[in-house]
This record gives structure tokens, C-alpha cells and sequence, in this order.
């Protein structure tokens, strides 16, 4: 009835991101890029069915390490920042994964997802050597993959949070995502397939400090979802998606279980003008 891991784990499979598609949780160490992606939690699966199971997680990352051994470059032997390389956070977090396939054409997941940042990095700091006051957030979602024919389906991921900073403003956000896949029938083993998507993510609406703030927080997902040179350059710190619209299409081919290529293009836009950059929203 009950799995239970206790320890270093990673959060990805061989066919991709274990929770979704890897837009809530994935990445527990996002400063190095797509070299690791380990977490240090506690997971629960529980099997209600054959059908339906709920995942409770526990996580707790640190960017000190005691018990590594060896040399970590460009950093400390037992140093691995999470977010900037001034090693200033620590995060901590855990919540409900529940998945369903219940009804066989309409597979869905719920989730609701705690977490507990002691500094964040925002656009305002980013490349200062400063972070923001802390911060602890609420995630609630959803996502559902219906089959709608035998060659379309579509995806759809809805998610809203709400929290605190330690200096006492509030943190709300949200995030939405929404495409269809089409896969040609072909009497081969290598399946091609053809996705339109648009992915949104909010962004601070009111620019300044000592405000409400409204950009998504990207929890555990600071990952190159699309884009390893945009994982690293981003004006929010490493990994850190938010304050986003993506309009893209993607195409390529599975040729086995974890084994397929792809190409995925796009524009990508601020959803909210915060300033940085002097234009237009554009990212």
C-alpha cells in the first residue's frame, strides 16, 4: 500500500518530470543548470487503487552540504547554492501530490504545495550580491491530459498560490498552460507528434519595494523546461521562471520509453512591464 524513500532522490524518470510536466516540481538544485537535479526529501507514495495514488513529500534543500565528499568547483567542497552563488538560502517545503486515471480517457493530478524560502532573488537584486526578505507560499493546482481522439489530445495545468514575505507584504500568483498534441497514426515503432502551446506565468504588476507582489514563484520547476540558456539568464535568477507568456509549437519523434528528440520555437514576452529592460515587455 505504501513506498517509501527516505533521502537524496531525484524527481525525474526516464519518460520526464515524476509530478506532471515538471512546472511545480522538479529541480532541487537549479544553479547547476542540467547537471543534477536531486532533492533531499522524504517521499510517501500511498496506493489508494489500482487507479489512484497520493504522493505526501517532505523537502528540505541546503546549499551546505556536511556530508559531500570531494571537490565541488568553482564553489567550496561542501558548498551548492541554490539560486546565486552567494550561498544565502535555504528552502524547505513539502505538500500533496495526487494522481488519478480513474477515467481512462481524462487522467488528472491535484496538488497543494507548501514552501518556505529564508531569501529570495528577484529582478531587483539579481547581480547586486543582495536578495529579498524571505518568503513561505501556498500552491494549489490541477492538471488534466484528455484524450480526444485516437490521434489529439490536449493538456491543460492551472495552478494559484498566495503567501507572505518575512518583511510583511503579500505574495500572490498564477500560472496556466494549455496545448493540444497531435500524433499521426503510422505502423512504425517511431511515433511522431506536433504540439501548439501557450504557458503563462504572472508577473509583479505593481514595480517597487514594499509592495504586494504578484509574480509567480516557481517553487521547485527552476529547471530549462525550454531553454537552458534561458534557465541561466533570466533577470530572476537561476532557473527562475516567472512573469512569462510563451506562445510555441514542438515537433519530433518518440522512438522508445525515455528515448525521443524534439524542437521546440517561440517568441517570449513579459506578461507584466516591470522596467528592466527599457522596452516594450518583451523579454
Amino acid at each position: 500500500r505504501v513506498d517509501l524513500r527516505i533521502g537524496r532522490q531525484d524527481f525525474y524518470g526516464a519518460n520526464g518530470p515524476t509530478y506532471g510536466a515538471g512546472r511545480v516540481i522538479c529541480d532541487g538544485t537549479p544553479l547547476d543548470g542540467s547537471r543534477s537535479i536531486y532533492m533531499d526529501a522524504v517521499r510517501a507514495t500511498i496506493k489508494i487503487d489500482e487507479k489512484n495514488a497520493l504522493d505526501v513529500l517532505a523537502i528540505y534543500n541546503n546549499p551546505y552540504n556536511p556530508l559531500s565528499i570531494g571537490e565541488s568547483r568553482p564553489y567550496g567542497d561542501q558548498d551548492r547554492p541554490l539560486i546565486d552563488p552567494y550561498n544565502s538560502e535555504k528552502e524547505w517545503g513539502g505538500g500533496l501530490y495526487f494522481k488519478s486515471k480513474e477515467f481512462k480517457d481524462v487522467p488528472y493530478e491535484l496538488y497543494y504545495l507548501y514552501k518556505r524560502e529564508t531569501k529570495a532573488l528577484t529582478a531587483r537584486t539579481t547581480g547586486t550580491g543582495k536578495v529579498d526578505d524571505g518568503r513561505e507560499t501556498h500552491t494549489v493546482g490541477g492538471r488534466v491530459v484528455p484524450k480526444l481522439t485516437e490521434t489529439l489530445s490536449a493538456e491543460l495545468e492551472s495552478a494559484a498560490q498566495v503567501g507572505q514575505k518575512d518583511s510583511g507584504p503579500s505574495t500572490s500568483g498564477f500560472m496556466e498552460y494549455g496545448g493540444l498534441t497531435y500524433k499521426p497514426a503510422v505502423d512504425c515503432s517511431a511515433k511522431p507528434f506536433f504540439t501548439g502551446a501557450i504557458y503563462y506565468l504572472s508577473g509583479d504588476k505593481n514595480e517597487g519595494e514594499g509592495h504586494n507582489d504578484s509574480s509567480w514563484d516557481p517553487l521547485w520547476s527552476r529547471w530549462p523546461q525550454f531553454s537552458e540558456l534561458y534557465a541561466y539568464n533570466t533577470i530572476y535568477g537561476a532557473g527562475y521562471w516567472s512573469n512569462l507568456i510563451y506562445p510555441h509549437a514542438a515537433t519530433g519523434v518518440d522512438f522508445a520509453p525515455g528515448h525521443k528528440v524534439g524542437a521546440t520555437v517561440g517568441p517570449m514576452y513579459a506578461a507584466e512591464e516591470d522596467g528592466l529592460g527599457g522596452g516594450d515587455g518583451d523579454l
